[in-house]
């Protein structure tokens, strides 16, 4: 093996280090989600039509560069990052849907009853569309958008890694670096949204935290997806708040933000104020309580950071 090949490839499991392969899906989701995509699509006018098409392009592109990444860099399936679609999956990704739901509820009801929010009416439509199409379609998106951000950001980031540090360290501490370093990747990455601020980037860096939490139960990407997925609708195009800096083209409430920006997040949305750490808290412990009563406990899968090749 020269000199450059042992800079990249891991002899040991005769694959490319994880560090690589980490630093260069970051990247190309970065050049893709900022940069690419959105200039290609610039031709559309519409706001609502741009933006689901925009999850659609991304969702399409992301998801088989990542297959890529792991079947040809790591030498292993999708379902090895968390996907398998079962009994099991489908029971954690409505529980993920249930909780993720639960936590935008209290931030909402929160507000509403200090009167930092005001409801000002119903079935909103900035485009002034069929309201349910819409709907549906804002539904779909995000849940697209949900899937998408969790298979890279949890199932890819993580798992990789978990798997570069363990040489190094424990599998306990693999984990726990894993799910740091990709929580700040992730709210890093958020930090390209409008209205964002340090305060919106490190909220997210702690919301992706829960994700990773959720992730690390049972290294299935079904109760994460589900949380992201109905934390975004619910948020945007339920109750009408901004969701990461984007304003909601469609939503059931129609509502003004009469409270202080510190603790609403103004115009990036909660993800940016800190109303949203109470309601992460307790988002939290229904998490552990949800894994404790499907599982009987609530710790972390340590498995996640051990390499298992699974294609030639």
């Amino acid at each position: 093996m020269n000199t450059l090949s042992k800079i990249f490839i891991n002899p040991r499991e005769n694959r490319v280090y994880p560090v690589w392969t980490v630093i260069a899906s970051t990247v190309i989701v970065y050049i893709l989600a900022f940069e690419l995509l959105p200039a290609s699509l610039n031709f559309i006018p519409n706001d609502y039509v741009f933006n689901l098409f925009f999850e659609i392009a991304l969702f399409v592109v992301v998801v088989p560069m990542i297959y890529l990444f792991a079947r040809f860099a790591d030498k292993r399936n999708l379902t090895d990052l968390g996907l398998s679609l079962n009994s099991d999956w489908l029971k954690d990704f409505g529980g993920g849907m249930l909780i993720g739901t639960i936590i935008i509820v209290i931030v909402f009801v929160t507000e509403y009853s200090l009167g930092w929010v005001k409801v000002t009416g119903y079935f909103y439509s900035r485009n002034n569309l069929n309201f349910g199409m819409e709907l549906l379609g804002r539904f779909f998106g995000y849940f697209l958008v949900a899937y998408m951000e969790e298979i890279f950001s949890r199932g890819y980031l993580i798992k990789n890694i978990a798997e570069g540090f363990s040489h190094r360290f424990s599998a306990k501490q693999s984990v726990m670096f894993a799910l740091i370093i990709s929580s700040i990747i992730f709210g890093v990455l958020h930090g390209a949204n409008p209205n964002s601020s340090f305060i919106s980037s490190l909220n997210l860096i702690f919301i992706g935290g829960l994700y990773g939490y959720s992730y690390l139960m049972r290294g299935s990407l079904a109760f994460p997806i589900g949380v992201h997925f109905m934390w975004n609708f619910v948020e945007g195009n339920i109750f009408g708040f901004p969701v990461s800096g984007f304003q909601p083209e469609v939503s059931v409430l129609s509502i003004e933000q009469l409270g202080s920006e510190y603790w609403t997040g103004g115009q990036f949305g909660p993800e940016a104020g800190a109303l949203i750490f109470p309601a992460l808290i307790c988002g939290f412990f229904m998490t552990r309580m949800w894994f404790r009563m499907r599982l009987g406990s609530a710790k972390r899968n340590l498995n996640i950071a051990y390499y298992e090749r699974t294609t030639p």
